[in-house]
């Protein structure tokens, strides 16, 4: 029987990171350390070392690269 994933994020030092609220679930982004999110919020290292590939495995995250490649202007506007 598997771990449930709150004793697994506890394990791993990020308990707190799932919000429940009634019939839902979430993440606190603010626990995050996310390039992404870092990249959105302007951080200017961040933003330096992306070179226009974002999660290339996944179909459903192509629709970002324009958005991406806009906000680090590596295509004009």
């Amino acid at each position: 029987m598997g771990k449930s994933l709150n004793a697994t994020l506890e394990e791993a030092g990020a308990d707190g990171l799932v919000i429940t609220s009634r019939g839902m679930k979430s993440i606190d982004v603010e626990k995050l350390d996310c390039d992404l999110y870092s990249l959105l919020n302007g951080d200017e290292k961040v933003k330096a070392t992306y070179f226009g590939r974002y999660m290339q495995d996944y179909s459903w995250a192509e629709y970002r690269v324009p958005v991406l490649d806009k906000m680090c202007r590596l295509v004009k506007e």
